[in-house]
């Protein structure tokens, strides 16, 4: 069976978008955002290796007695990070990591693969939500500009925030399935929508809030401007017009209780799924940063440049927040050029143009809630910051609106293309094929022209290799306004299955510590330790390693500052691993004995306070 035929055997099927050319590249370009995945080793997020570290411990509690006993059921990554029911992670991203996993990939490659796969789906997402209108190569655009968004690279590359970048991933899914809701598709369109919206309340639960009410709105706007546009037609009052009109009412009244049901649905769904967690963690809490601290400054959103730092109260943050240069010029160009007319139908010309102000509206108010200029309203409704860690975060809400935008204005520049060149090269027959030939030179203009979309007449592939060019320049230009954001901060270091300790409050992870050195008289014992901070850490801590002979006794210590006082804590970057030594000489009283216990620990020089670890204050090491 030939490509077109399975494409039109599967016209009722959303997959048939992705059957054609444009539909093969939004799935295979996004290689150049996954490709950094393939380096060796791993990678110095922010997050460290608790991605790791969590899937592990996922693993160990499913191998555990029952699959379905309540520890399972209820099972939340709470391995270096405070568990709260809206701004942590939920489950969902470690159960898909759990797949690679029985595949036989190693936990580290099983994180990669879920990065990668949240890159290519939130691509392939966007390529199908912005084709119902764009059309084809402006909805390739907008996958690319989605793919290779700063701030979404930098939530993986940078962060390496798990569930975040499945939200990501999933995000247009939602989107794509509220778009085929709000125009009354068939059953399974609802629930598809039902069914994304608990996913994403699955993985990352306060975010999720957020977009489900964008969502609602999104909805709401397309039933109200629909109706709007069906009684803006002027028609004499016959008793045909009226019976019509009724039965316009009935259907906007139809598909607009058919999406508030798949929506509602959704969330009972989402919720369902976290009613174990909720019953056993409650709510949550723990120590977070201030809110109010981590306003992102209005210049910042267009900043050039590419960050990898924590983000940091001011404005003075080394954090990537920029919108994309690219992303936010294509836009501009399909926000500003509003007379521009769309060649398939009224009907295509009134859903682009709702979604248009939808998509502006949205990137507009989500940049604003971000901002400096937002905070007397956050100091008004400080309720509205529990869902959230930082303000920043509902950025990554604006991603795909801001990426339709992009391929909109992608599609404004590929319709001027043909009306110049095309006529040029195939003049309209002379006789017959005039109604074929206009209808060629719309599906070009508008991006349909593929192999499987586009009619086999003349000036259809002149139509195809005129907007071809000026497509792959909107790519390129894509790619090299991200190119350096592809660069993440690598390391080879040994993952180890769980950290031998955590330090403080989620501050410091001890990764492993080995001893070496004949215990005795004299004797030299050293330790090879490998530190992990977590976060960026406030103070410069000192580490002890101590002695304890079998007798009880204190036989050697030494108490220093990380690489012997070159690299304080306070200067540690989240994620990054730092290899020390440290060494002590034994007493020449000491006792000769195997059963010398060494303890390591980090306190507070100013005050002598030693970080917990749990119920203690140190970890004993054997020789």
């Amino acid at each position: 069976m030939t490509l077109r035929r399975l494409a039109i055997k599967l016209h009722p099927l959303p997959i048939r978008p992705l059957l054609s050319a444009a539909g093969w590249l939004a799935l295979l370009l996004p290689v150049f955002a996954w490709a950094p995945l393939t380096y060796p080793g791993y990678f110095e997020f922010h997050s460290g290796f608790l991605p790791i570290f969590n899937l592990n411990d996922l693993v160990r509690t499913l191998a555990g007695p029952s699959l379905y006993s309540e520890q399972a059921l209820a099972w939340a990554p709470m391995v270096g990070q405070s568990y709260d029911l809206w701004r942590g992670e939920r489950v969902l991203p470690y159960l898909l990591a759990l797949l690679p996993r029985a595949l036989g990939a190693t936990p580290a490659a099983a994180v990669k693969w879920i990065f990668g796969a949240s890159l290519a789906g939130g691509a392939v997402g966007v390529y199908g939500w912005a084709r119902r209108r764009l059309g084809a190569w402006p909805g390739l655009v907008a996958a690319f500009v989605y793919a290779l968004w700063p701030i979404g690279l930098a939530t993986i590359y940078v962060r390496g925030a798990f569930a975040e970048a499945v939200f990501l991933g999933l995000m247009p899914w939602v989107l794509w399935a509220a778009a085929a809701a709000a125009e009354g598709g068939r059953r399974w369109v609802a629930l598809a929508l039902a069914l994304t919206l608990a996913l994403v309340l699955w993985t990352q639960a306060g975010l999720a809030l957020w977009l489900a009410t964008l969502v609602l709105v999104y909805l709401a706007l397309a039933q109200f401007r629909r109706l709007k546009s069906r009684l803006s037609v002027q028609s004499p009052p016959t008793e045909t017009n009226v019976q019509s009109a009724q039965a316009d009412f009935a259907g906007v009244a139809a598909v607009s209780t058919a999406g508030l049901l798949a929506w509602l649905g959704g969330l009972a769904l989402g919720a369902l799924g976290l009613l174990p967690v909720i019953l056993r963690h409650g709510l949550g809490g723990g120590a977070w940063p201030v809110f109010t601290d981590h306003f992102v400054y209005p210049h910042q959103l267009l900043q050039a440049g590419w960050g990898t730092g924590p983000s940091v109260p001011g404005p003075y943050d080394t954090l990537t927040f920029q919108l994309g240069l690219v992303a936010c010029g294509l836009g501009v160009l399909g926000i500003a050029n509003r007379k521009s007319q769309i060649a398939n139908g009224e009907a295509t010309h009134h859903a682009i143009r709702n979604t248009q102000y939808v998509a502006t509206v949205i990137v507009l108010s989500l940049s604003f809630l971000s901002s400096t200029l937002a905070a007397p309203l956050w100091r008004v409704l400080p309720f509205l910051a529990r869902t959230l860690t930082y303000p920043w975060q509902l950025l990554l809400l604006a991603g795909p609106w801001l990426a339709w935008l992009a391929g909109l204005g992608a599609r404004r520049l590929l319709d001027l293309v043909p009306i110049r060149i095309i006529a040029a090269r195939a003049p309209m027959p002379a006789t017959g094929g005039g109604r074929k030939y206009s209808r060629c030179l719309g599906a070009a203009s508008a991006g349909y022209s593929d192999r499987l979309l586009v009619p086999r007449v003349r000036g259809a592939s002149d139509a195809f290799s005129a907007t071809l060019p000026l497509c792959a320049a909107l790519l390129v230009l894509t790619l090299l306004g991200s190119y350096d954001s592809l660069q993440p901060k690598t390391t080879n270091v040994p993952v180890p299955a769980a950290p031998l300790a955590i330090f403080g409050d989620n501050e410091i992870a001890l990764l492993s510590a080995v001893t070496a050195g004949p215990p005795g008289p004299g004797g030299r014992v050293t330790a090879l330790v490998r530190w992990q901070a977590l976060r960026p850490l406030d103070h410069d801590y000192t580490v002890f390693f101590h002695a304890i002979g079998p007798d009880g006794n204190r036989w050697g210590q030494q108490d220093t500052m990380p690489q012997g006082n070159q690299l304080p804590t306070g200067q540690w970057r989240p994620g990054q691993v730092v290899t020390d030594q440290y060494q002590v000489i034994l007493a020449a009283g000491a006792p000769i004995s195997n059963d010398y216990r060494y303890l390591l620990g980090l306190y507070l020089w100013q005050t002598g306070q030693r970080l917990a670890t749990g119920t203690d204050d140190k970890v004993v090491l054997g020789p």
